[in-house]
């Protein structure tokens, strides 16, 4: 059965999956500034990169939501 956006073939490796967020959120940033981004754009999570760029973690909402019961946000 055929879907759109997935290659005849089906996918058969991680790179070939398109990421349809551009958000991202990046080393120090404010947590209510995440929180924000998330809940503004209905987005479950982003990655967090350092100055560079390079991958640092995925930041969901489940952290989000963690800091906020800790009172850390």
């Amino acid at each position: 059965m055929a879907m759109p956006g997935v290659p005849a073939g089906g996918l058969k490796t991680a790179g070939q999956i398109d990421a349809t967020n551009s958000s991202v959120f990046y080393a120090g940033q404010n947590g209510l500034e995440i929180a924000v981004a998330l809940c503004s754009t209905h987005t479950a999570g982003a990655p967090a990169v350092d100055g560079n760029g390079k991958y640092l973690e995925f930041i969901n909402e489940c952290d989000v939501m963690k800091m906020l019961d800790r009172g850390g946000i």
